[in-house]
């Protein structure tokens, strides 16, 4: 029961340590000393071993996808692609329809394997503007973005390049592209369930005299004759995405297609147009590196503190608790993996360190494919790393 207690007040110390702004390379190995030391393990022997084989086994395994990955954000977002794909977007479907517009412009960005951090900041002036014309408060701006940079878009839908799509997969036996109905339904939820939500808050925000406030200091909108064109960003996207669902190439080749491809069209588009898209393409991928290491190695931590987690007397019981579930196998194995996503801290180690107890909850009782399966185990990220 002391190792229990351990597990949460841990999870809760990262949680809070995160939320302070504390960086988690110290705080994760910090909160998995007190995992460790509740648990009855060494300690030293809990970090030196358990705690740094998990975070260095993660980061050899997925640093070429995240560095390639916050790469091609940069590109797009230093190249003002990601705007000029946006302002597609949101003219393709109407500005009077903002919230609407907003949620499906992060979605699509998302989809196309671009970076949560940089879908907010590209996406804030466009849909500051948005909310404007429709006296819309600012306050649920953020809700707005995240919709559709962190939800449907980061795991429901079918082929989406995140890593909360592609880790699952190795211990599935499953492709990115796994239950596509039922992934699809979720999609759907997930996208008119929010929207529908955010709208109704909007008006309720509007009768009570709540509407559209100038902030302080307004960001900088780029004009449209400095942006390239929103083709030459969306085929990139799309490239990536036939790559790796029908071609089933690697996640890696697919990004360094990708990121090849749209400094291509960039320099080819900068030379019809006269204009120069990309002042300096070094130190773009500099940047993109930087935010590489800084996703991954927190990420990374939180991976740490999940290894030292899942060796303790507390997470067994948790464990043999959640297979004790009874009714539909689909069901238990859903809060299954939501508890012990809770429980490590990080949704990609809960993922990839839990299939083993998915199996023995699933595997004789429910003759459903393994796609089935690895859509119902996405669920509760608790993580303050995640993305």
């Amino acid at each position: 029961m002391l190792s229990l207690v351990g597990i949460i007040v841990g999870l809760a110390l990262l949680i809070f340590l995160a939320f302070r702004g504390k960086s988690l390379l110290w705080a994760a190995p910090v909160c998995a000393l007190l995992v460790a030391f509740t648990g009855g393990l060494d300690m030293f022997t809990a970090y030196t071993q358990n705690y740094m084989e998990g975070m260095v086994g993660f980061v050899k395994e997925w640093f070429p996808a995240f560095m390639l990955g916050a790469i091609f954000g940069q590109i797009m977002q230093d190249s003002g692609g990601a705007v000029s794909l946006t302002k597609a977007v949101v003219k393709l479907v109407g500005r009077d329809k903002a919230i609407f517009a907003s949620v499906l412009c992060g979605g699509v960005l998302a989809y196309g394997g671009i970076s949560g951090f940089v879908i907010i900041f590209s996406m804030y002036p466009i849909v500051l503007g948005l909310f404007k014309e429709a006296d819309i408060t600012r306050r649920l701006i953020p809700a707005t973005i995240m919709t559709g940079a962190f939800t449907f878009a980061m795991s429901a839908m079918p082929g989406t390049p995140t890593i909360q799509n592609l880790i699952p997969t190795e211990y599935f036996g499953t492709t990115a592209t796994a239950a596509p109905v039922i992934g699809i339904v979720c999609t759907i939820i997930m996208f008119v369930g929010p929207v529908l939500w955010l709208s109704w808050r909007a008006k309720k925000f509007r009768a009570a005299g709540e509407g559209y406030d100038e902030p302080d200091e307004m960001p900088e909108e780029v004009p449209d004759d400095k942006l390239p064109p929103a083709w030459c960003c969306f085929i990139p996207f799309v490239v990536i995405v036939i790559l790796l669902n029908v071609f089933k190439m690697n996640i890696v080749v697919c990004l360094l297609a990708g990121i090849l491809l749209s400094l291509v069209f960039l320099f080819l588009m900068g030379k019809v147009r006269g204009s120069v898209y990309l002042t300096n393409v070094g130190e773009t991928c500099n940047k993109g590196c930087q935010s590489a290491v800084s996703a991954i190695m927190n990420t990374a931590a939180a991976v740490g503190f999940g290894s030292v987690v899942k060796i303790t007397p507390g997470f067994a019981f948790l464990s043999e608790l959640v297979l004790g579930i009874g009714g539909s196998p689909l069901i238990a194995e859903s809060i299954a993996i939501n508890v012990l996503a809770g429980a490590t801290g990080a949704p990609p180690p809960a993922v990839s360190r839990s299939p083993w107890t998915l199996w023995r909850i699933t595997l004789f009782r429910c003759p459903r494919p393994p796609a089935f399966l690895w859509r119902c185990s996405t669920g509760l990220a608790p993580s303050p790393a995640a993305d």
